[in-house]
């Protein structure tokens, strides 16, 4: 499989993902402020904080070590 193939994937799916959680972030004061008032406030930052903090962490495991080249000389050693 081609590497640059999987990297571009990555980073699509990456950019989706924050697109739509953004997306969901923009639209979810709207729909709480009618049933909670000034609580959505708090609600909504509470909500915020934990989901870009999972994506961020999405992200991370993606790709752990980065785009290093002395991880890609360690991997690709050969089979001892």
């Amino acid at each position: 499989m081609n590497d640059n193939a999987y990297i571009s994937s990555v980073n699509s799916d990456g950019i989706h993902l924050k697109q739509c959680v953004t997306l969901y972030l923009f639209a979810l004061p709207v729909t709480l402020v009618h049933d909670l008032g000034w609580a959505a406030v708090p609600v909504v930052t509470a909500v915020a904080f934990t989901f870009m903090g999972i994506e961020g962490i999405a992200d991370e495991i993606e790709m752990p070590f980065g785009l290093s080249p002395s991880i890609n000389i360690i991997t690709n050693l050969p089979y001892i």
